[in-house]
């Protein structure tokens, strides 16, 4: 009798699907063409999706969360069954309690982001086949799943590769590697408008798309999510599980859960004969990714990868002579995600379960972290952590013992009412602890990104990690009052944080000459350090209202503001000293195009128009010789191969920065101080690997020699403008081996003898290689001046104290 029941279900089932798929349109009758002989746009895949809402709209639902920067809609479509769909609020409000740990429903929700690289172009094809599949052929499986699809995350960039792909593509099909259709350019369709890589991005969330997409997740929370990717042409299929390392706490459940996943994928690709690899190259460590920030959300994360990326086109040859199309990209990753939806509704009762308990175990955590330092800096600290639901809590005055931050030892201090306190007993707690823990652990230093990246050193703040108790206000926060300015001889502004350099820019935008102090001075009770700016009413006399713009200013940047009658100091220099030098806006260029890195570039590019929002010029390595450089003040050399600037070049710059031009190098680009004449050198290091070593041994010697991402301790020369407004150390993210010897002079910020990496992987070898060696210094040259940013303070826009170096570079003498 059951037999014959589950029969007559099935029968059902399967001419429901029938009916469905006569009904509605495949991509491919829609768009008109066979998916996968041409790329799609995104304009079409929006149409299609909206075909598919309104002539579904009992089992499609569509929400647009964003727009990018280049105005394209981001947008999710939600699909579940027909019953499901009409108690959506419902299912989502239970399922969000399991947050909480509550007993909730029995609908698992599977999220499947794609097209966060623009260039990995197969995955929104896909996308909209597996929607048409799961709606006319696999019905079944959203009886008890909602599955939320993400049919591009980065629309700028894959419209950015698509149009250019049809720009240079044969009418014939040409699958040879070296034709031109297979080579994007410097700026590739990888990246969004700023050329940011979102795959970084989740938990920094700098990037619009990525902050607009945060809040959409966080209203889902989903139990299963993945991210579909693609790498280079000659690699097979990967998915999960993943390799080590692991961060702690990703659960037993969590691991297995991958297992059964990738065990279902390798049936259907065994079946059809298509290579893949588990278990390799992609680990579950750095916070920031499409997988690792689902799972550290209690998620089941993972990164599916496609063999192909930007140089595949509609089809390509690999290295084994096999032609790999767009067609088969299409097919792999489509099969991986109908078969992860038919593995959740299958185990929707254990995700759901093991999802909850998750948030439970966060109930028994204990561990506590105290934030303190500067108040601007532990601001905007505090804003971060609140967007991802992470809460936070004021300081009691009291005594801790704990893990010292900035001493990286064990310490009783006296805790103040200032002091931010977050505790891991709370829902987000563990995700707490993953960005906040001073070092993540490493079970394997073979790693696919960074290995450290603590928020508290990347603000700016000291920290401590303790086990105690601790005992918190439960007053509500005072809105800070701040006492309106008064028409005065001259504004003091306190340089402090990256705050003071926001509101210094805006000043400028609007015209107001500033002067920066190079000597400390002091009015009464207070003293004022180097880089203090200084607002005369003397030098604004056409600005209007001054002193509404000074009063408007405080009200909308977290700085310091005082003002005085007078031009004499009670302590140091006189305003009216040669210390004080006046300062306006000033005219900046960035070299972009061939030989610099794109993404140092974007970094810069989106620093200047979001951190800042001040102007400035790019201008491209192509046709700097044709151009001018009189009328900059500044020119920035990003990161880069500086070896492909011509002699022509070469001998521009440095006449420009000997007549007095201001030119920045970072990182690479370091290297063109030797076409300069200056004393830079490159620190050498010694490479002893023993030659008789096996193969298989030589990538782990050859890691003593690296470094991946680590977090070192420098001093700070606060006298020196690069150092203005930083406190006595700053905590530096190395991302590479690259050291560079003290200057005679002017070492601004510089690791010590104290070498050794305080968070994250450095080898042993290179360690020993940073004692004494420059961050971030400056030469003269001519009447000009020559600022080297060996790390970079720029990094994915996340390191927040690092933009006030880069702001001194630009505001300072």
């Amino acid at each position: 009798m059951k037999n014959k029941k589950f029969s007559s279900t099935l029968i059902l089932v399967l001419l429901v699907n029938i009916i469905f798929a006569q009904q509605i349109m495949s991509p491919d009758e829609f768009l008109g063409y066979e998916l996968g002989s041409q790329f799609s746009r995104h304009h079409q895949v929006v149409d299609y999706y909206n075909y598919l809402a309104e002539n579904e709209n009992d089992r499609v639902k569509i929400v647009e969360y964003g727009t990018t920067n280049e105005g394209r809609k981001l947008r999710l479509v939600i699909l579940s069954s027909a019953e499901n769909m009409a108690n959506l609020e419902a299912i989502q409000e239970n399922h969000l309690k399991g947050l909480q740990s509550e007993e909730t429903g029995n609908t698992a929700v599977v999220w499947l982001s794609y097209n966060v690289h623009g260039n990995e172009s197969v995955s929104t094809e896909a996308s909209m086949k597996t929607t048409h599949h799961l709606l006319t052929q696999r019905s079944d499986f959203l009886e008890n799943t909602v599955v939320i699809i993400d049919p591009c995350i980065n629309p700028d960039g894959r419209d950015r590769y698509v149009n250019l792909y049809k720009q240079k593509k044969h009418k014939l099909l040409q699958a040879d590697g070296n034709s031109a259709e297979h080579y994007e350019g410097w700026q590739s369709g990888r990246t969004n408008h700023y050329i940011f890589d979102l795959n970084r991005d989740w938990a920094w969330i700098t990037q619009k798309e990525s902050q607009r997409r945060l809040v959409a997740y966080q209203q889902w929370m989903p139990h299963i999510h993945v991210d579909f990717h693609e790498q280079g042409v000659n690699s097979p299929y990967y998915f999960a599980p993943a390799v080590e390392p692991y961060h702690e706490i990703i659960t037993d459940f969590q691991r297995s859960f991958q297992d059964q996943l990738g065990r279902n994928h390798a049936k259907y690709f065994d079946e059809n004969g298509w290579l893949f690899f588990t278990d390799e190259r992609f680990d579950l460590l750095y916070p920031s990714y499409g997988d690792t920030y689902p799972t550290y959300n209690g998620a089941i994360g993972m990164t599916y990868e496609q063999g192909g990326s930007g140089r595949a086109g509609l089809g390509i040859y690999n290295a084994e002579g096999e032609l790999l199309t767009l067609k088969d990209r299409i097919a792999h990753h489509f099969t991986t995600g109908i078969s992860t939806v038919e593995v959740a509704a299958r185990n929707a009762e254990q995700l759901i379960t093991q999802f909850n308990s998750y948030y439970k175990d966060s109930e028994t955590a204990n561990t506590s972290y105290i934030i303190h330092g500067n108040s601007a800096r532990l601001a905007a600290l505090q804003t971060l952590l609140e967007k991802h639901g992470i809460e936070t809590q004021k300081a009691s005055n009291q005594k801790v013992k704990g893990f010292d931050y900035l001493s990286g030892s064990e310490k009783m201090i006296n805790v103040d009412a200032e002091a931010m306190v977050v505790s891991t007993k709370q829902t987000k707690g563990k995700l707490a602890r993953v960005l906040l823990e001073p070092k993540a652990y490493l079970s394997d230093s073979l790693t696919y990104d960074i290995t450290a990246w603590s928020l508290p050193y990347a603000y700016g703040l000291n920290a401590i990690e303790t086990e105690q108790r601790i005992a918190t206000s439960t007053a509500p926060t005072a809105k800070e009052s701040k006492t309106a300015l008064q028409k005065s001889y001259a504004y003091i502004i306190k340089w402090n944080s990256f705050e003071s350099a926001k509101a210094t820019a805006a000043l400028m935008q609007k015209g107001v000459k500033l002067r920066n102090a190079n000597r400390y001075f002091g009015f009464d009770n207070t003293n004022y350090d180097p880089g203090t700016m200084v607002v005369l009413q003397r030098d604004n006399t056409e600005i209007d209202n001054l002193n509404g713009l000074m009063n408007a200013l405080q009200d909308n940047y977290h700085v310091e503001i005082t003002s005085t009658n007078t031009g004499y100091t009670d302590r140091g220099k006189d305003f009216g000293s040669s210390y004080f030098q006046q300062r306006k806006q000033p005219q900046i260029a960035v070299l972009r195009g061939d030989g610099v890195s794109s993404y140092s570039f974007g970094e810069w590019w989106y620093f200047f128009e979001q951190d800042l929002n001040m102007p400035f010029t790019a201008i491209d390595t192509n046709y700097l010789s044709r151009i001018s450089l009189e009328s900059y003040d500044i020119l920035i050399i990003p990161s880069g191969r500086i070896s492909s600037l011509s002699d022509r070049q070469n001998e521009q710059i440095k006449t420009w920065t000997q007549a007095g031009g201001k030119l920045i190098l970072q990182g690479s680009s370091l290297a063109f101080a030797k076409k300069l004449g200056l004393s830079l050198e490159k620190k050498k290091m010694e490479y002893d690997i023993d030659k008789r070593l096996p193969n298989d041994m030589r990538e782990r010697e050859m890691m003593k020699y690296q470094i991946t991402g680590a977090i070192f301790k420098a001093e700070v020369d606060q006298t020196h403008p690069l150092g203005y407004g930083l406190d006595a150390h700053y905590f530096s993210l190395k991302l590479n081996a690259d050291n560079y010897e003290l200057l005679s002079s002017n070492n601004a910020i510089a690791i010590g003898k104290n070498h050794r990496a305080i968070s994250g992987f450095a080898g042993e070898k290179v360690q020993k290689n940073t004692a004494k060696t420059l961050l971030f210094g400056s030469e003269g040259l001519g009447r000009g001046q020559v600022i080297y940013l060996v790390d970079n303070p720029l990094f994915r826009g996340f390191w927040y104290h690092g933009k006030l170096i880069a702001a001194n570079a630009l505001f300072q003498n």
